[in-house]
């Protein structure tokens, strides 16, 4: 669903919503129309027009730009502290993507996810016995 000139369907239309955690009522706001014709969209009695198709290219991109880079510096000086560091980084965080910049004068850990998880980053790497602050 990332092409800009997706034809959207019945089936892409329930998945944007249900992924967006959005009722049909949200839904229909968001486009300008009522929960009948979401219902409509959705059942495929109706075809989805232009101008709603276009709202839904440009939901489903904010989707992809909403994720939060959460920069930190840190202590971790080497490798094998990484190594030590990642399986409790992958357990704690499994859908978020993380990396360590030790070229980098502050040592950084960097974090791309969906939610603020800086106090929960911040907590767990002083567990492991390492300081991390937020930038």
């Amino acid at each position: 669903m990332n092409d800009n000139n997706k034809v959207f369907t019945s089936v892409d239309i329930i998945e944007i919503r249900k992924n967006k955690n959005l009722t049909q009522l949200d839904l229909a706001s968001l486009l300008g129309v009522d929960k009948k014709t979401i219902l409509n969209y959705e059942n495929g009695n109706h075809v989805i027009p232009f101008s709603q198709q276009k709202l839904l290219t440009m939901l489903v991109a904010a989707e992809k730009q909403s994720n939060l880079v959460l920069v930190f510096k840190t202590n971790v000086n080497s490798f094998s502290e990484v190594k030590r560091i990642t399986p409790k980084l992958n357990s704690s965080f499994p859908d978020v993507k993380w990396n360590f910049d030790l070229e980098d004068c502050d040592r950084i850990l960097r974090f791309e996810t969906e939610n603020d998880i800086t106090e929960e980053i911040v907590l767990l790497m002083e567990e492991l016995g390492f300081k991390c602050e937020a930038l």
